[in-house]
């Protein structure tokens, strides 16, 4: 896939922040705001304050892949740098020259900036600090991705922490401004486990020059032995649609949120292709996280 300089504007607005996230950021908050009650005018400032944080942390890991060593400067089909995807082109900016990486970094900072006044204005409204909570899980295990998380086996811990109780603690705290631990931790990470489980996908894919470097994850490990990919997304689809059977048991979901099992032909289509054709299989797959959320978000909006 041939990379094309995009404009200044389109670099850093559009490509930088990876936007492919956006809706699946954006349910997680919808649906903590659900587990508090229902949605309020707040919950709109909760999720502007998530795609803002979702827009740093990917510009801050392309800065810190390149700090890290991960993306050396692109030559041909060189394997000392991440592969090129459709979804995270983004994480190429500075190997490829489109941008500095003090021109990235103070993108991420940017963006930071604007999430953390709207936190705070929210925080502020509620009259309370809990809306730090999800702002921290995300700086934390989001902003920690590259440095910590990627080298150290643990990538998913972003999708569990950062984008699924983060994201529940953002939009559970704008609605009264206080805050349910155990329910919004067990349902943040219960049902975020899809989204966890397709970080192996996409670490596996980097894993020829993620090696090289030193990074072992469990994505390097699924390529080094050869495991299925198809296999470790039914493993993180079923352990999820369990800990939705679950959260329902205990009161802390709505019977109706196993709406989300409409999803299951996605995944049924997601590990057929990544057989196949891993690229059509990280297309369906992320099509197939979308409406699994938006079902389950749509199911606790109508049992709520």
């Amino acid at each position: 896939m041939k990379l094309v300089k995009p404009s200044h504007l389109a670099l850093h607005l559009g490509i930088l922040p990876r936007w492919f996230a956006a809706p699946i950021t954006a349910l997680a908050v919808l649906l903590g705001s659900l587990l508090a009650g229902g949605p309020t005018w707040a919950t709109g400032l909760a999720l502007m304050a998530s795609l803002l944080l979702m827009a740093s942390l990917h510009s801050l890991n392309t800065y810190a892949d390149w700090r890290t060593g991960v993306d050396a400067p692109l030559s041909g089909d060189s394997p000392l740098r991440s592969t090129k995807k459709w979804y995270t082109s983004g994480s190429q900016a500075i190997a490829a020259g489109w941008a500095t990486p003090r021109g990235v970094l103070t993108n991420a900072l940017s963006w930071l900036a604007l999430a953390t006044a709207s936190v705070a204005v929210l925080a502020w409204q509620a009259g309370s600090g809990w809306p730090f909570l999800g702002w921290g899980l995300a700086l934390v295990f989001g902003g920690l991705y590259s440095p910590v998380w990627k080298y150290k086996g643990f990538p998913e811990a972003c999708g569990l922490f950062a984008f699924g109780a983060g994201g529940v603690a953002l939009g559970y705290s704008s609605v009264t401004g206080e805050m349910d631990l155990a329910r919004v931790f067990l349902v943040g990470i219960g049902v975020s486990g899809p989204w966890a489980a397709s970080w192996v996908v996409d670490q596996a894919v980097d894993a020829p020059s993620d090696l090289r470097k030193g990074v072992y994850n469990i994505g390097t490990l699924v390529y080094v032995t050869g495991y299925p990919m198809w296999a470790h997304i039914l493993f993180g689809v079923s352990l999820s649609y369990m800990m939705v059977l679950f959260l329902i048991q205990i009161g802390f979901l709505s019977p109706w949120a196993f709406m989300s099992i409409g999803a299951v032909p996605l995944w049924v289509l997601t590990m057929a292709w990544l057989n196949k054709d891993v690229e059509r299989g990280i297309k369906y797959g992320l099509v197939a996280i979308f409406v699994y959320m938006l079902l389950l978000t749509a199911g606790e909006w109508i049992g709520g």
